[in-house]
């Protein structure tokens, strides 16, 4: 995939919780897609992060990820992993997305901010789509 700056220039993105899959366009019409997985979800406002399988309005097949993250803290007793809604930072926001990417050996993690909600999510392998 050769675009200058990547995906956080993308002029729009778009989540289809049925397909499982992300897409990011482009202002040259480009559409670059990947499965995808939502970890979570940041409000700025309250500095609270909601994990995925804490919210019923994500489908169950969009929260493999981030379940993983929960599975590995009820192993280890790593409360932030376990914990539905916990008040951190968008830094530590990032840190749990990472944590999910390594886990579930993800291509890459992306931010999207979604209105007053930042939704994390990781994807995997990226396909430009050049019609």
């Amino acid at each position: 995939m050769n675009i200058p700056g990547g995906i956080s220039n993308a002029a729009t993105w778009n989540i289809d919780q049925d397909t499982g899959k992300i897409f990011w366009t482009f202002s040259n019409g480009r559409v670059v897609e990947a499965p995808v997985q939502i970890i979570g979800t940041f409000d700025p406002q309250t500095s609270t992060f909601l994990w995925s399988w804490a919210n019923h309005s994500i489908l169950s097949s969009m929260q493999t990820s981030a379940s993983r993250v929960r599975e590995y803290g009820d192993t280890h007793g790593i409360g932030q992993f376990t914990t539905d809604l916990i008040k951190i930072s968008e830094h530590e926001a990032w840190q749990l997305t990472a944590t999910a990417t390594q886990l579930a050996k993800a291509k890459g993690a992306y931010r999207a901010e979604s209105g007053r909600a930042i939704v994390f999510v990781t994807f995997g392998d990226v396909k430009v789509n050049n019609d």
